[in-house]
This record gives structure tokens, C-alpha cells and sequence, in this order.
């Protein structure tokens, strides 16, 4: 069974990575994959090492994130920032003084989180770079988050 990106991000390849798959080749030592969107490729692909590309650079600093820090330390930053933030399915002004904080200061596993709560799960940035995807009222954070271990 493939692994699913935490991203939910258009174009996505999820649904016909097996089909992808088999006509890679066996034994792959470099695999680039140079507009990777969500990452559902590479994080599918056996190859010794592997290069992840994207224009959305700030999807790219997350994986990055991901695969630099080990599962609990990110899991125990999510559960503890979304805590302290007071973030939840149905508080849409918890969500803005968050994302509010996220554009002051970005920091790459803050846009994931903000990624868990907002609508269709979407990054999305405005032309000054700041992150303006609306509130996702109802959205579940646990798909999001299980996925993550397909990046480590």
C-alpha cells in the first residue's frame, strides 16, 4: 500500500502512484523528482538517495524539517504548539492570531500546523509571501499528521 504525503496539494499523485510505480525501474541510485507539489512521488519512490524540487520553496522547508528531527520531537511540537494556541476545529479566531504569528515569524512546522486547520488543507500565500489560506472550520488535523511518517 503506497504511503500518502501529509500534503493535500493539487495535482497530487496519489491515486495513480502504483501506476507510476511500475514503470520505474527496479534498482534506482538517484531519483529527482524536479516538481515534486506534495511529495507523494519521491516519498513512494525505493531509490538510494532522493532529491525533492518544488517552486513552493515552503513546502520543501518542511520536508526538510521532517526528515531533520526525529517523529516524537515533531509530534510533541505539534501537540504542544496547538495547545498553547488554543487551535481547534471550530475556533477560527485562534486560527488568525496563529497564522498572524506564522507571518511574523515563519517557521516551517508552524506552516504545517496552520496547514492542519485551514480550508482544504491548502498552502496558499498572498504576493508580500504572507500565508493566507482561510480557516477550515470542522477539519481534521489527524490525517495530516499520521502522514508525516511517510516523510521521516
Amino acid at each position: 500500500m503506497p504511503h500518502k504525503s501529509p500534503f493535500n496539494y493539487i495535482g497530487n499523485k496519489y491515486r495513480i502512484i502504483n501506476e507510476l510505480l511500475s514503470i520505474f525501474p527496479d534498482n534506482i541510485h538517484t531519483f529527482v523528482d524536479m516538481f515534486c507539489g506534495g511529495g507523494d512521488v519521491f516519498i513512494n519512490t525505493s531509490a538510494e538517495h532522493k532529491i525533492a524540487n518544488d517552486v513552493n520553496y515552503h513546502l520543501i522547508d518542511i520536508m526538510r524539517e521532517f526528515q531533520n528531527q526525529n517523529a516524537d520531537n515533531i509530534f510533541q511540537y505539534i501537540d504542544t504548539t496547538i495547545r498553547e494556541w488554543g487551535l481547534n476545529k471550530t475556533d477560527r479566531d485562534a486560527y488568525i492570531r496563529f497564522r498572524e504569528h506564522y507571518n511574523d515569524a515563519p517557521i516551517p512546522l508552524d506552516l504545517f500546523i496552520l496547514v492542519c486547520f485551514t480550508f482544504n488543507h491548502q498552502l496558499r500565500f498572498n504576493s508580500n509571501h504572507q500565508f493566507n489560506n482561510p480557516f477550515g472550520k470542522d477539519r481534521s488535523r489527524n490525517r495530516e499528521v499520521q502522514n508525516i511518517e511517510a516523510v521521516l
